[in-house]
This record gives structure tokens, sequence and C-alpha cells, in this order.
């Protein structure tokens, strides 16, 4: 997918949660909030991150992807900040990326794919002290949860 079509799909949902946010957002009385707008726009941000992603299979590491495509990006956004920013600014984007993805998630068609790995949840010796799914978890190789 190339950079240009993920922001254009980021954009028009960031447009549409922005105005729902102000729209239900908490006042904040005595406070002074900040009115300055950042280098880059809360889409563009998304944008480069998704990007990041689609591109994982070629590159590990953040850092170097930022680095090998800096040119790029920095022709697709005339704002582009450093990386050190790129990495503060993305706690702010986790909210708005997760509701990015459950509105593009397609409807149920019915068919549903299970994983039936087991999962070890301990060491057989350490059975009898293990807390965290001990009401669900069975000894044993392949049993059923449940």
């Amino acid at each position: 997918m190339t950079l240009t079509i993920i922001f254009c799909k980021v954009d028009d949902f960031c447009k549409l949660y922005l105005e729902h946010a102000k729209k239900h957002s908490l006042t904040t009385y005595g406070c002074s909030l900040r009115k300055r707008e950042r280098r880059m726009s809360l889409s563009e941000i998304m944008s480069l991150h998704i990007y990041y992603a689609a591109c994982s299979h070629r590159y590990k590491i953040f850092q170097a992807f930022y680095e090998c495509r800096y040119n790029e990006l920095l022709s697709a956004f005339p704002g582009l900040v450093s990386y050190g920013r790129a990495i503060e600014l993305k706690q702010d984007i986790v909210l708005p990326t997760a509701m990015f993805f459950l509105s593009i998630l397609s409807d149920c068609t019915g068919i549903t794919y299970v994983d039936s790995t087991s999962i070890k949840a301990c060491h057989i010796k350490r059975s009898s002290r293990h807390q965290v799914l001990r009401d669900i978890a069975r000894i044993g190789k392949n049993k059923d949860m449940r």
C-alpha cells in the first residue's frame, strides 16, 4: 500500500475523529490550553507509523525505516519531525490508530478462524504455585482449556 493511499484514508478518518473529540472533550476551567499547532498533523503522524507497519517486512527497526525512507517522507510531509520527536508523538496516536483500525474492519461473514495452539502457562513442577490461569488451565498436552 502506498503512502498516499494510507494518508488519504487516515486523513478522512482524522477529520471525523477530531471533530467528534472537540465536541465531546472536557473543558478545563482556569487552565490555559495549548493553542499552537504541531509541525505534523495527527493524520500525518498516524500515516507515518502505519506506513512503517506496512513496510515492516523490510525494516525491523523504526529508526532504520526512518533513515532509509527519510527523503520520501520529507517530500510527502514537508513538516517532517526528527526521529526522536516521531517516537515522542507515538503516544498521542495510540487511541486514534486503534479506532481507525476498528473503523475499517469489515463485517463478520460467519466464518471464524481459531488458533488451537496450546499455551504453556508454567512448568509442570511449578503448577501448584501458579496463580494467573489457575481456574482455566489444565495439566496435560493439547487439552481443552474449558
